[in-house]
């Protein structure tokens, strides 16, 4: 490419491909989860719960809930 050529059009690169500009707005999800993450722990563990089933000394256990080692006070149901 002539270097006359890619100033004239500054829209290409300096192997002259193309750059293109595309504007990305914000996502105002009203439907995202106050806890993120707490939504998160819970999906992965209702996904997992459906595939495997939890011990305690070879006896099964059902669980209901999860609580974070940062706040054992809180219990989040699955």
């Amino acid at each position: 490419m002539n270097p006359s050529d890619k100033k004239k059009n500054s829209q290409l690169d300096e192997r002259g491909d193309y750059i293109f500009h595309f504007e990305i707005s914000p996502s105002h999800n009203e439907n995202m989860p106050d806890e993120p993450l707490t939504e998160f722990v819970r999906c992965q563990l209702r996904d997992l719960l459906q595939i495997i089933v939890l011990t305690h000394n070879g006896e099964r256990v059902k669980v209901n809930g999860f609580q974070f080692l940062n706040d054992t006070e809180r219990e989040h149901k699955i």
